[in-house]
């Protein structure tokens, strides 16, 4: 006890009155909640220590990439997703809140926003179950209402300027850009991954063989490759060897963007694929063709999505896009 009052009597004089304003306000507002100071001050210190201790944000997406048995759509889904939140990497995972990914998903269409939302619980409900996060934030997320009868798309004015713009300052880029607008693969899924070795140009019935791993629904399927899908292909002038799209992602977004913004066109997601939808349904009329072409596997749904959608005449100059 002597020992004690020593030690006591020695930090009353190493104390200054600052100090002792602040341990006295910091008294006033824990009385209310019957917290010690020190209690209080321990606590802080234990959550402080997790933290310093804890993952970063991007740890906790690198302890999922390490995952095997995942497909290269999917790995491809969490690499956009990353993408999207890497202003958040940094940071303590148990920092980041459900209010940060409102935020990053703010601008997002609703579509896009779910996909994103969905992806990202998947990641933090692997954090949480080895520990690395105490809970999933993205749990407290809505989903947002989906809208069935509301899609949009590009016209074919749209489809026209990006495709030109492409072939003066992008060649590169080109082909993506007609498999999407001409041939309605899939713009991340299956258009990006898409090798030329699947794409038949030269056969005396030009096709793209998707296979079940791109494909969405896993069902390997052909698509009839249009005369002026073959045309743009071929104005590209590329090596047909390899990936259709050979730039990484990041370089792969930076392109697609400046495309957008130097043919004056808006970001309209998968806006090429509705586009071909609604003017293949237009020019062709016959359903069950598309249904095979594109992948769907609900006709109800594709009929109430792009019938009428485009008109005859804009669905006729659609296909007329030449280089």
């Amino acid at each position: 006890m002597l020992w004690d009052r020593r030690e006591f009597g020695q930090l009353l004089t190493e104390i200054n009155h600052h100090q002792l304003s602040e341990a006295v306000r910091a008294f006033d507002l824990l009385r209310p909640h019957e917290i010690g100071l020190l209690e209080a001050v321990t606590a802080y210190l234990d959550i402080r220590k997790s933290r310093e201790q804890g993952s970063t944000f991007g740890e906790v997406f690198d302890a999922y990439a390490e995952l095997s048995g995942r497909s290269q759509s999917f790995d491809s889904s969490i690499r956009h997703l990353r993408a999207n939140l890497h202003h958040l990497m940094d940071r303590p995972a148990s920092d980041v809140t459900t209010e940060d990914f409102e935020s990053a998903f703010s601008d997002m269409p609703p579509g896009t926003k779910e996909f994103r939302i969905r992806r990202l619980r998947v990641v933090l409900n692997y954090a949480a179950r080895k520990g690395l996060i105490e809970k999933n934030a993205a749990n407290a997320l809505d989903l947002p209402a989906a809208k069935l009868d509301e899609i949009h798309s590009y016209s074919a004015e749209h489809v026209e300027r990006m495709l030109r713009t492409a072939l003066s300052n992008d060649r590169i880029l080109l082909p993506y850009l007609a498999v999407c607008a001409f041939c309605g693969l899939r713009p991340e899924r299956e258009a990006y991954h898409l090798d030329w070795s699947d794409v038949h140009l030269d056969d005396d019935k030009p096709e793209i063989v998707v296979s079940p791993e791109l494909s969405k629904t896993r069902r390997r399927r052909f698509v009839e490759i249009s005369a002026n899908c073959a045309a743009w292909l071929r104005a590209s002038r590329v090596e047909r060897v390899g990936r259709v799209m050979p730039y990484p992602e990041s370089t792969f977004n930076k392109r697609r963007r400046a495309n957008r913004k130097q043919a004056g066109v808006p970001l309209i997601a998968d806006g090429l694929r509705h586009a071909f939808c609604s003017a293949h349904l237009a020019y062709h009329g016959d359903l069950n063709r598309l249904l095979l072409m594109s992948g769907h596997t609900n006709p109800q749904i594709l009929w109430r999505h792009y019938y009428r959608h485009f008109s005859k005449d804009e669905a006729q100059r659609y296909w007329s896009i030449m280089p």
